[in-house]
């Protein structure tokens, strides 16, 4: 018997839907070796079924969105072992397997580490963000040139983004994308968004609290200052469909989440939505914080969660709650799960905690 990630409309709310939670450390927890460079994507073509069965796993748990395992995997980084088209296979097989595992369309997960030029001026900062573009364009076009692959794809999501060069390469990748894929898939004429045209989010880290960019000028970047990266127009650049917070402590969300609701409110008033999207098209609130353990980069270890899975779970799902009564209209929905150390027991509560009335 197949297991099905469920969808909006199966007896719930649309206005949250459950995302799955944390495949490195869930691999991990399974006895996987996740110290390579790929955090454990190496398994998509070494031991495929173990990918699988976290899938299966998160959607017995009760996930509406299931991840696929290319969190850090590049072509690069396959090619040292494979051929470019190996590679390209290894990295799509990740969209079926999630696919055909959770048995509904996949979400496709793309990210980074690299960081761009501090170096100040105008010239240095738009070249970081063109680079940074064609970085993440160039993992973009193996899913997008296969279009089997990319018709399962449901979202594209950017998550850990550290620095806002990075969150403007990434508005531009997708600009290029859809120029590229316009002319070849064209449009249907049915006047809503073309099934190639995918939506992505963005999610950025909050360590300690604070957004890890440090401005020449003193202190870390705000949120605001977040959000503008996120949503104010920029030429060629695509609007995220999403934004959010993910590899955060749960302590932090009581005063993150009014920061974006409330930044967003104030941006709201000066960003001109791109003209085929509509004027009241809002942007899903996607937050993912980690399991609540610290790691500790010198013993390579994990401290010992204060809570549990079910204080875990009623902790993320009061912020989540909270953030739709108290949206202000901003947001179109919020997209809530779990990262590193948050495994199927957290999703499982989770899911539990969002079908409470």
């Amino acid at each position: 018997m197949s297991t099905r990630a469920r969808r909006a409309g199966e007896g719930r709310s649309p206005s949250i839907l459950l995302l799955d939670g944390g495949m490195g450390t869930t691999l991990e927890g399974l006895g996987c070796d996740v110290s390579g460079p790929m955090w454990g994507s190496d398994l998509l073509s070494s031991d495929p079924s173990v990918i699988c069965n976290v899938h299966n796993g998160f959607a017995s748990a009760g996930a509406d969105i299931i991840e696929t395992a290319t969190y850090q995997m590049t072509l690069p980084a396959l090619m040292a072992d494979h051929t470019r088209q190996q590679s390209e296979g290894i990295m799509r097989s990740a969209v079926h397997i999630a696919s055909e595992a959770a048995g509904t369309s996949s979400r496709q997960v793309e990210r980074t580490n690299a960081f761009p030029s501090t170096a100040d001026g105008q010239e240095a900062q738009q070249a970081a963000v063109e680079a940074l573009a064609q970085f993440h364009l160039e993992r973009l076009r193996v899913f997008a040139e296969d279009e089997h692959t990319w018709r399962k794809v449901d979202w594209v999501a950017f998550e850990t983004v550290p620095v806002l060069h990075e969150v403007r390469g990434i508005r531009l990748a997708m600009g290029i994308l859809h120029e590229e894929l316009s002319p070849r898939f064209g449009d249907s004429g049915s006047g809503g968004r073309e099934w190639w045209d995918k939506r992505f989010w963005i999610t950025c880290p909050f360590p300690d609290g604070s957004h890890p960019q440090l401005l020449p000028f003193g202190g870390h970047a705000t949120v605001d200052d977040l959000l503008s990266a996120l949503l104010s127009p920029v030429p060629g650049a695509r609007d995220p469909d999403g934004v959010g917070i993910n590899c955060a402590h749960p302590s932090h969300l009581v005063h993150l989440l009014p920061a974006f609701t409330n930044g967003i409110g104030r941006l709201k008033a000066t960003v001109h939505p791109e003209p085929d999207r509509g004027e009241e098209r809002k942007p899903w609130f996607v937050l993912y914080p980690d399991g609540g353990a610290t790691y500790d980069v010198v013993s390579r270890t994990w401290t010992t969660r204060s809570f549990g899975p079910e204080g875990w779970a009623s902790e993320v799902a009061s912020a989540a709650k909270e953030l739709v009564r108290e949206d202000g209209g901003v947001w179109g929905g919020v997209i809530v799960g779990g990262c590193c150390k948050a495994g199927f027991e957290e999703i499982g509560a989770l899911r539990k905690e969002l079908d409470r009335p």
